[in-house]
């Protein structure tokens, strides 16, 4: 599994995260550190709303968007590159 530096964080936190790329094979493993990433950076909440009718924050969407489309194999990324947000993907 390849991992990819993510240097997230709303602060720009010191401790870079490492973005695993998603394959065929690891889908579970990569969905438990995608999700905690996303969670400490704080954008968890763009692609799972705690309140489903609230309307997420742009810059939370577009931050986990970002993360999410760098953490896709290339062809995964180009089937899902249209999506306009975090959630969609």
């Amino acid at each position: 599994m390849a991992l990819v530096p993510h240097g997230g964080g709303a602060g720009g936190s010191a401790m870079p995260l490492f973005c695993p790329m998603l394959t065929r094979d690891n889908y579970t493993v990569w969905a438990i550190k995608v999700e905690a990433n996303l969670d400490v950076q704080g954008v968890w909440e763009a692609v799972v709303p705690a309140d489903p009718a609230a309307a997420v924050d742009p810059e939370k969407n577009k931050r986990a968007r970002a993360y999410l489309l760098g953490a896709l194999s290339e062809d995964i990324l180009l089937q899902v590159s249209s999506k306009k947000t975090a959630a969609a993907i």
